[in-house]
């Protein structure tokens, strides 16, 4: 098997498994067909966590004119624009920031699979609990700091759950499973979003928003409290309780076939010394170029959408339509995200998966560039829909791919930097085509545009340098 030790000596995400698992006799208490149904509620409790973070975060985008004018007694502003703008790029900014020192929170406990997970997602809950109600206490129209503060500490709770679906998948489910719960751990929070920029339009009015705002406020604290006491019931049993028959000698043993069993027989080391052997493999970089770069893209194309469309099509298209098409690019890849688990599921081709995914992003933004040259609306919709379906798909399965080539490396870390990559470059790239925009031409982010078709190709060559065994799965065939 191959450890970690082995790593720091050296070893490559190419090199064979080293020995098998030995595996002895297990007892478990939990009933087995029990067992297969709570790690389903589980995951809706984790589920519900990540999709109310999610729709705390874009809560303010969506009605940013009436929020300013609400707490800044009428002066809306760039200043007061910008401060309400703040509530969201809070959320970007101390991802990257927290990211390193959340790991050890997830450690688990010495033969103790599953109790860093625990630990790390309770943490989560209640910080994010604690956000939505300093939320709501900052209701008021003069209390602007204090809903900046809770609106802090939600953002410091998202950073205990964007990385988590593959770490629980492997946790909690079987291995014929790991792929499509990471799908609808992955999704939810997508979900978040998309709920979140209908929610706040249809909850808030500009005539009724003194008592609009607060009232939607307390409801979202009320999600939070409600995701919180789902979570601390769920993650009461242990996980590990998946099982299957084995032979050994004419005896038959029962042997689990989680994830989280197979890694606990590792030389575990802490998470800070696990996160240096994963920046010891080249291959690292390269996904997390790649998938920065297309997951990005979507954060910089779904913030300026409006930007790059509606000084084309003054006559076609208006608020209201860009709206709808930033909605539709984030639903669409929730479906996408569970036919991409089911199929990686069922054959294990992550490597062929990631590239066709990240290829079919590439040809969809150039799609979005050809279609506004030549003024084809349908066409900029249809291509926005499949490049948000690309970019969200290949979310959960560039999490899996990296958990099976840098196992046993706790799912997280990796999922971890990922997330922390998508942020940055969605920050970068959205500043940069806001900078370069060119307001004396009717297509005013042709260059944007370009760039980005420019350099969401490069990356397909990144994600074509990613590869190397199955490791996860080989160790977990071996044991069977």
């Amino acid at each position: 098997m191959t450890t970690l030790s082995a790593e720091r000596r050296g070893a490559t995400e190419s090199d064979p498994l080293l020995s098998n698992i030995h595996h002895s006799n297990i007892s478990h208490n939990t009933n087995d067909n029990d067992s297969k149904w709570w790690c389903w509620f589980v995951l809706f409790a984790f589920s519900l966590l990540s999709f109310s973070s999610a729709l705390m975060w874009d809560t303010f985008a969506p009605c940013l004119y009436i929020f300013a004018d609400y707490y800044f007694d009428g002066q809306v502003t760039t200043a007061t624009i910008n401060a309400i703008n703040a509530m969201s790029l809070i959320y970007m900014l101390i991802y990257p920031l927290a990211v390193q020192p959340t790991l050890r929170f997830f450690e688990d406990k010495k033969d103790v699979p599953g109790s860093g997970l625990k630990r790390g997602i309770l943490i989560g809950a209640f910080l994010n609990m604690l956000g939505g109600a300093i939320r709501w206490c900052g209701g008021a129209q003069d209390r602007y700091f204090v809903l900046l503060l809770g609106q802090t500490v939600a953002a410091v709770a998202q950073v205990f759950m964007l990385s988590i679906p593959p770490r629980l998948a492997g946790t909690w489910f079987p291995e014929n499973q790991v792929n499509l719960s990471t799908s609808i751990g992955v999704s939810s929070n997508n979900l978040g979003v998309a709920a979140g920029s209908i929610w706040a339009p249809l909850a808030i009015q500009a005539a009724t928003m003194t008592k609009d705002i607060p009232r939607l406020l307390f409801w979202q604290f009320l999600l939070c409290a409600l995701a919180l006491v789902l979570v601390y019931v769920s993650f009461s049993r242990r996980p590990g309780n998946h099982k299957t028959v084995s032979k050994n000698n004419g005896n038959t043993l029962t042997t689990t076939t989680t994830t989280a069993t197979l890694a606990a027989t590792s030389s575990k080391i802490n998470a800070y010394d696990q996160a240096k052997v994963l920046w010891g493999h080249r291959s690292f970089f390269h996904m997390l170029f790649s998938y920065g770069v297309l997951n990005g893209g979507q954060c910089a194309l779904v913030t300026l959408i409006a930007q790059i469309l509606l000084p084309s099509f003054q006559n076609q298209a208006d608020e209201g339509y860009v709206g709808w098409i930033g909605f539709m690019m984030l639903l669409a890849g929730i479906p996408a995200s569970w036919m991409v688990g089911v199929y990686l599921d069922k054959t294990y081709q992550y490597r062929v998966t990631c590239n066709v995914l990240s290829i079919l992003g590439s040809l969809s933004v150039a799609g979005i560039y050809i279609a506004i040259e030549f003024q084809c609306l349908p066409a900029v919709t249809f291509n926005c829909i499949i490049f948000g379906l690309a970019s969200s798909a290949i979310i959960p399965a560039v999490f899996q791919y990296a958990s099976e080539l840098y196992y046993p490396i706790d799912e997280n870390i990796p999922a971890g930097y990922l997330c922390t990559a998508s942020n940055v470059s969605g920050v970068l790239l959205a500043a940069i085509m806001g900078w370069t925009e060119n307001n004396r031409t009717e297509f005013t982010m042709r260059l944007p545009v370009l760039g980005l078709v420019l350099i969401t190709f490069i990356s397909n060559i990144s994600m074509f340098r990613v590869k190397g065994p199955l490791k996860r799965h080989l160790e977990s065939s071996s044991s069977q």
